[in-house]
């Protein structure tokens, strides 16, 4: 799948367009409607060892955990500019100002996520702008940020180099990059996790290893990489069987009519799941952080 392949069928997945070779991600984002706050987040979500995914919402606390390690290498939030990429439908950029006071620019490729973000900023009382942009064309002045945070953005973005590039464009010297991304195992079963991405619409997956080779290529001076599998994808194993064992039992056949009354076609979701359960061992949820190489702002830290 190309680029502008994928960026069609995101363009239909989240609700703008018509695709060319209809895929069920639609169809399991009308099911997680159900359960999710999808008005607001798309991403993994994120977990303590102690709560359920279900509780609350795990995909703010990923935005969240995003905005505290922004916190620790700044030593201060308020008023700093940040830029959003791939914000989505604005609900990380919320709460990123309402939270940690910064001052939040969006930029996502889909327009229909960018109406829902500036509906959300809206309903929220916040003053955060957004625009519609690809990651590797930000339509944003160079030098110009602080920070830059990617929130689950980059899973649908194959080219890691243009995109850490174009981020080291827009940041001011020595600016701070937080960014959530999935990846996989060095010796992943590549069958599996290419059937899952294609179900996705997501780019090909990368590795930590390729990440320790482009992000100083790219300017960059990693501060950390910290795997948080255990906080997100890491608990999907579980859900997908059970969501299969109970599909193939009398109760699959009353959630079938029952959520199609809702809109969601259980059969599709049914595929998307079984298309996912095979690539999870080899998934890996990464949270990179880094400085952008300017030794002025590295020996303040």
């Amino acid at each position: 799948m190309t680029d502008r392949e994928r960026a069609d069928r995101l363009r239909a997945q989240f609700g703008e367009g018509t695709a060319s070779g209809e895929s069920n991600a639609a169809a399991i984002w009308e099911a997680f409607d159900l359960l999710l706050d999808t008005e607001r987040f798309l991403n993994l979500g994120y977990s303590p060892w102690y709560l359920p995914h279900a509780v609350g919402s795990s995909q703010r606390r990923m935005a969240l955990q995003l905005g505290r390690r922004l916190g620790h290498r700044l030593g201060y939030t308020a008023g700093v500019e940040l830029l959003d990429v791939g914000c989505g439908r604005g609900g990380p950029s919320v709460d990123l100002l309402r939270t940690f006071g910064f001052d939040v620019t969006g930029v996502d490729l889909v327009g229909h996520n960018v109406e829902l973000a500036r509906r959300t900023a809206a309903t929220e009382r916040v003053d955060a702008g957004f625009l519609v942009g690809s990651a590797t064309r930000l339509p944003v002045a160079t030098d110009s940020v602080q920070v830059c945070v990617l929130v689950d953005a980059a899973p649908y973005i194959s080219d890691k180099e243009a995109l850490l590039s174009e981020v080291a464009r827009v940041l001011e010297p020595g600016g701070v990059l937080a960014m959530s991304d999935l990846l996989q195992i060095e010796d992943a079963d590549a069958t599996a996790v290419e059937r899952f991405t294609e179900t996705w619409d997501m780019a090909p997956l990368t590795t930590l290893e390729h990440y320790r080779e482009v992000v100083p290529e790219c300017g960059f001076v990693a501060r950390r990489y910290e795997d948080v599998t255990a906080h997100s994808v890491g608990r999907f194993g579980f859900w997908a069987e059970l969501f299969l064992a109970l599909s193939r039992t009398p109760l699959g056949a009353v959630a079938d009519r029952v959520l199609g009354r809702a809109g969601v076609d259980l059969a599709a979701v049914t595929e998307q799941v079984e298309a996912t359960r095979p690539a999870l061992a080899d998934l890996r949820h990464y949270v990179v952080t880094a400085r952008l190489d300017d030794q002025e702002g590295i020996a303040g830290e």
